[in-house]
């Protein structure tokens, strides 16, 4: 098992603690990715939020639907600031997720265009005000 968080060495300027994201450098093993492909795989899907409880935290549960929301947003055309103005995230944020919808071949940007269109078996998912209100809690921390 090699997925692991190591120490690096300390970053010693202003700019390379901007620049490095910290002192941490992390890394994921193919095989381990792909045992949580075959995890999720395996879970019916009415216990998949019960299975991304116990492996998630909430800030992380909320960073990756946030994430995905953002994408969605992009997709559809949405301005920076009506990005902002929805999901109050920073300009950086939506960035890097315009960023990652192009990488590895636009994997994220092909998926979620299937999840998206009408003709697909799967409907786009749009959040209700209820969920919203549950996002915001949580985003807030109550």
């Amino acid at each position: 098992m090699k997925s692991l968080r190591r120490e690096r060495n300390r970053a010693r300027s202003k700019s390379q603690i901007m620049t490095k994201g910290g002192i941490y450098d992390y890394q994921i093993e193919p095989v381990e990715l792909s045992t949580l492909a075959q995890l999720i795989d395996l879970t019916p899907p009415k216990q998949l939020p019960f299975l991304l409880d116990a492996l998630l935290t909430k800030k992380e549960l909320v960073d990756i639907v946030r994430r995905i929301i953002i994408a969605q947003m992009i997709l559809k055309d949405a301005t920076y600031e009506d990005i902002l103005k929805d999901i109050h995230v920073a300009r950086n944020t939506i960035a890097l997720v315009n960023h990652s919808l192009f990488e590895y071949d636009g994997i994220l940007k092909q998926t979620l265009a299937r999840l998206m269109s009408p003709n697909d078996k799967y409907k786009h998912w749009v959040m209700s005000s209820a969920e919203r209100q549950i996002f915001n809690r949580i985003r807030k921390g109550k």
